[in-house]
């Protein structure tokens, strides 16, 4: 699909809302202006039932691109098929817009590519594209400057074996600080020994109160409620007078009574 010495840069999943597309295919555009070998690759694409006009918008874009025969859109397919692709790629994108998802969201192809080998070039907004940029393990950029992503990547084109650095960086952050054992390992420590989040034991302790359940204890108004539902059995009391209530207003019963 694209010459041998291509450098490939990869986009891997969907098109949500918090992509920046136009980001995207104007940074690969200039990159692509100054380096024929340049190719671009999507998997992923549309999400049905949720965004199909970021990916519909990204594809309007690609079409008016001058080096629109470099894109290679390959839509969804196996995941099976992903890491062959992953070690084909030499740069691995991800483009945010400025939103709360991004503040606040993960971003799963990052974490997949990283564990995969594979560059990563990122905006920078997301945790985890902070936390590698900290460990100098992404090539990086702000958010929404498709001249400053373009010019971050430029330098590995012509000389591809920093980006193995940037790759081996990443792939150990992702099993040293993102593995299961080292991400569960706060849940496990609590389960050895539970016991109430500091401020809600202050809470507790200041009405004078002791904890023997954690079951039993209710911080707030709201816990306070749901365990009186719970101890007093109310939701059946309350679906019971309902269905009693229906039943008086049946139709059978109104004819009854006339």
């Amino acid at each position: 699909m694209v010459p041998e010495d291509a450098f490939v840069l990869l986009w891997s999943g969907g098109f949500n809302v918090w992509a920046d597309v136009a980001t995207l295919v104007r940074a690969c555009d200039l990159l692509m202006q100054n380096h024929p070998n340049v190719h671009f690759v999507s998997t992923g694409g549309r999400i049905e039932g949720v965004v199909t006009r970021v990916y519909d918008d990204f594809v309007a874009l690609v079409e008016q691109s001058p080096y629109k025969d470099r894109y290679h859109l390959l839509g969804w397919i196996e995941s099976d098929k992903l890491p062959a692709i992953h070690r084909e790629a030499d740069v691995g994108l991800n483009v945010d817009s400025r939103n709360y998802e991004t503040m606040f969201g993960a971003r799963n192809r990052i974490n997949a590519m990283a564990i995969e080998g594979l560059a990563v070039a990122t905006t920078i907004g997301t945790e985890i594209s902070e936390w590698l940029d900290d460990g100098h393990a992404v090539i990086a950029a702000p958010m929404g400057d498709p001249e400053a992503l373009a010019y971050s990547i430029a330098p590995w084109i012509m000389d591809r074996s920093q980006l193995k650095v940037f790759a081996q960086k990443a792939k150990r952050i992702m099993e040293e600080d993102f593995s299961y054992e080292r991400t569960t390992r706060g849940l496990v420590q609590w389960l050895e020994a539970p016991a109430l989040a500091p401020d809600n034991q202050a809470k507790i302790s200041s009405r004078g109160g002791r904890v023997a359940d954690l079951n039993t204890v209710a911080v707030n108004s709201l816990e306070e409620e749901a365990l009186l539902l719970a101890r007093h059995r109310l939701p059946e009391i309350q679906d019971a007078l309902a269905q009693a209530r229906a039943r008086e207003e049946s139709p059978r019963k109104r004819f009854r009574f006339w």
